[in-house]
Protein backbone atom coordinates (compact mmCIF):
# COMPACT_ATOMS: atom_id res chain seq x y z
CA UNK A 1 0.00 0.00 0.00
CA UNK A 2 2.80 2.35 0.64
CA UNK A 3 4.17 1.91 -2.76
CA UNK A 4 1.42 3.19 -4.47
CA UNK A 5 1.04 5.75 -2.52
CA UNK A 6 4.50 6.70 -3.39
CA UNK A 7 3.68 6.09 -7.02
CA UNK A 8 0.67 8.56 -6.77
CA UNK A 9 3.02 11.00 -5.04
CA UNK A 10 5.06 11.36 -7.67
CA UNK A 11 2.72 11.13 -10.79
CA UNK A 12 0.93 13.94 -8.62
CA UNK A 13 3.92 15.92 -8.59
CA UNK A 14 4.87 14.90 -12.12
CA UNK A 15 1.13 16.04 -13.05
CA UNK A 16 1.57 19.55 -11.43
CA UNK A 17 5.27 20.41 -12.98
CA UNK A 18 3.81 19.76 -16.52
CA UNK A 19 0.44 21.90 -16.09
CA UNK A 20 2.79 24.34 -14.60
CA UNK A 21 5.20 24.40 -17.23
CA UNK A 22 2.39 24.71 -19.63
CA UNK A 23 1.26 27.87 -18.07
CA UNK A 24 4.06 29.11 -17.44
CA UNK A 25 5.30 28.73 -21.11
CA UNK A 26 1.65 30.39 -22.54
CA UNK A 27 2.21 33.32 -20.07
CA UNK A 28 5.72 33.73 -22.05
CA UNK A 29 4.10 33.65 -25.25
CA UNK A 30 1.95 35.88 -24.42
CA UNK A 31 3.28 38.79 -22.48
CA UNK A 32 6.34 38.61 -23.85
CA UNK A 33 7.81 41.31 -25.92
CA UNK A 34 11.32 40.97 -28.18
CA UNK A 35 13.86 43.90 -27.99
CA UNK A 36 15.82 44.90 -31.12
CA UNK A 37 15.06 46.03 -35.11
CA UNK A 38 15.70 44.37 -38.26
CA UNK A 39 15.93 46.71 -41.09
CA UNK A 40 13.66 45.93 -44.28
CA UNK A 41 15.36 46.91 -46.81
CA UNK A 42 13.17 46.55 -50.58
CA UNK A 43 15.56 47.11 -53.05
CA UNK A 44 13.85 48.71 -55.47
CA UNK A 45 15.65 51.84 -56.54
CA UNK A 46 16.05 54.03 -59.96
CA UNK A 47 16.98 57.47 -60.97
CA UNK A 48 15.96 59.64 -64.06
CA UNK A 49 18.56 61.92 -66.22
CA UNK A 50 16.62 64.59 -67.45
CA UNK A 51 19.81 67.71 -68.43
CA UNK A 52 18.57 70.87 -68.99
CA UNK A 53 16.45 71.59 -72.37
CA UNK A 54 18.71 72.48 -74.90
CA UNK A 55 17.31 73.87 -77.99
CA UNK A 56 14.40 72.69 -77.41
CA UNK A 57 15.56 68.97 -76.77
CA UNK A 58 15.62 66.94 -73.52
CA UNK A 59 16.71 63.59 -73.29
CA UNK A 60 15.52 61.21 -70.91
CA UNK A 61 17.28 58.37 -69.04
CA UNK A 62 16.18 56.15 -66.22
CA UNK A 63 18.33 54.13 -64.24
CA UNK A 64 18.45 51.19 -61.88
CA UNK A 65 20.90 51.63 -58.87
CA UNK A 66 22.88 48.84 -57.36
CA UNK A 67 21.71 45.43 -57.02
CA UNK A 68 18.25 46.73 -57.67
CA UNK A 69 15.36 43.68 -58.27
CA UNK A 70 14.16 44.28 -61.47
CA UNK A 71 11.28 46.74 -61.96
CA UNK A 72 9.42 48.48 -64.97
CA UNK A 73 9.57 52.16 -65.35
CA UNK A 74 7.55 55.01 -66.89
CA UNK A 75 7.50 58.55 -67.03
CA UNK A 76 5.12 61.18 -67.17
CA UNK A 77 5.37 65.02 -68.77
CA UNK A 78 3.80 67.94 -67.41
CA UNK A 79 4.05 70.84 -69.55
CA UNK A 80 2.94 74.67 -68.45
CA UNK A 81 -0.66 75.66 -70.77
CA UNK A 82 0.76 76.85 -74.02
CA UNK A 83 3.55 75.15 -74.41
CA UNK A 84 4.10 71.74 -76.97
CA UNK A 85 5.62 68.85 -75.86
CA UNK A 86 6.20 66.23 -78.31
CA UNK A 87 8.11 62.57 -78.14
CA UNK A 88 10.29 61.21 -80.94
CA UNK A 89 13.48 58.46 -81.02
CA UNK A 90 11.13 56.36 -78.57
CA UNK A 91 12.62 53.00 -79.31
CA UNK A 92 12.22 50.72 -76.12
CA UNK A 93 8.67 53.09 -74.96
CA UNK A 94 4.98 52.56 -75.46
CA UNK A 95 2.83 55.26 -75.17
CA UNK A 96 -0.22 54.71 -73.30
CA UNK A 97 -2.80 57.28 -72.11
CA UNK A 98 -0.12 59.78 -70.71
CA UNK A 99 2.15 57.77 -69.56
CA UNK A 100 5.44 56.73 -71.37
CA UNK A 101 6.38 52.97 -70.33
CA UNK A 102 9.79 51.08 -70.92
CA UNK A 103 9.05 47.94 -72.73
CA UNK A 104 12.10 46.17 -70.85
CA UNK A 105 12.83 45.84 -66.99
CA UNK A 106 15.50 47.27 -65.64
CA UNK A 107 17.48 45.09 -63.29
CA UNK A 108 20.25 46.69 -61.37
CA UNK A 109 23.97 46.42 -62.42
CA UNK A 110 24.65 44.77 -65.67
CA UNK A 111 27.18 42.13 -66.67
CA UNK A 112 29.56 44.56 -67.59
CA UNK A 113 29.23 46.50 -64.01
CA UNK A 114 27.46 49.58 -65.34
CA UNK A 115 23.85 50.17 -64.34
CA UNK A 116 21.25 49.33 -66.53
CA UNK A 117 18.76 51.87 -67.85
CA UNK A 118 16.32 52.30 -70.92
CA UNK A 119 16.82 53.76 -73.96
CA UNK A 120 16.85 57.70 -74.57
CA UNK A 121 13.42 59.22 -74.58
CA UNK A 122 13.98 62.19 -76.95
CA UNK A 123 11.35 65.04 -75.69
CA UNK A 124 10.98 68.22 -77.73
CA UNK A 125 9.55 71.37 -76.15
CA UNK A 126 7.80 73.89 -78.50
CA UNK A 127 7.35 77.61 -76.40
CA UNK A 128 4.83 79.54 -77.68
CA UNK A 129 5.86 82.55 -79.59
CA UNK A 130 7.44 85.33 -77.63
CA UNK A 131 8.28 82.66 -74.39
CA UNK A 132 11.68 82.44 -72.82
CA UNK A 133 12.90 78.64 -72.14
CA UNK A 134 13.33 80.01 -68.42
CA UNK A 135 9.92 81.08 -68.22
CA UNK A 136 8.44 77.50 -68.73
CA UNK A 137 8.74 74.04 -66.45
CA UNK A 138 8.96 71.33 -67.88
CA UNK A 139 8.09 68.48 -65.42
CA UNK A 140 9.46 64.71 -66.02
CA UNK A 141 7.76 62.42 -63.10
CA UNK A 142 8.79 58.90 -62.95
CA UNK A 143 7.66 55.91 -61.26
CA UNK A 144 9.17 52.02 -61.40
CA UNK A 145 6.95 49.28 -60.44
CA UNK A 146 8.08 45.39 -59.17
CA UNK A 147 7.99 43.03 -62.23
CA UNK A 148 6.37 40.07 -61.34
CA UNK A 149 5.19 36.98 -62.82
CA UNK A 150 1.48 36.86 -64.18
CA UNK A 151 0.52 33.02 -64.37
CA UNK A 152 -2.48 33.18 -66.67
CA UNK A 153 -0.33 35.32 -69.72
CA UNK A 154 2.62 33.23 -68.68
CA UNK A 155 4.91 36.42 -68.67
CA UNK A 156 6.53 38.87 -66.67
CA UNK A 157 4.69 42.00 -66.46
CA UNK A 158 4.89 45.29 -64.00
CA UNK A 159 2.69 45.45 -61.19
CA UNK A 160 1.04 49.45 -61.43
CA UNK A 161 -0.49 48.82 -58.59
CA UNK A 162 2.83 48.84 -56.43
CA UNK A 163 4.38 51.99 -57.82
CA UNK A 164 7.62 52.12 -56.12
CA UNK A 165 8.54 55.62 -54.97
CA UNK A 166 11.82 56.43 -57.07
CA UNK A 167 15.36 56.65 -55.09
CA UNK A 168 13.84 55.58 -51.61
CA UNK A 169 12.17 51.70 -51.97
CA UNK A 170 8.88 52.45 -51.02
CA UNK A 171 6.19 51.22 -52.26
CA UNK A 172 2.56 52.67 -52.80
CA UNK A 173 -0.91 50.71 -52.90
CA UNK A 174 -1.84 53.55 -55.73
CA UNK A 175 -0.69 53.57 -59.21
CA UNK A 176 -2.47 53.11 -62.11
Amino acid sequence: MKRIQKWLIILAVVLLAVVSVRAALAYFFVYTDADGEIPVVLKYSTKITEPEVVEGDKHIVVSALDDTDPVYVRVIIYADSGVEVTVSDDQGWTQDGDYWYYDEPLDGISDDDTFAQTADLHVHVTLPAGVKGDQVNVIIVHEAAPRIYDKESNQWTADWSKVVFPGTGTQTGGGN
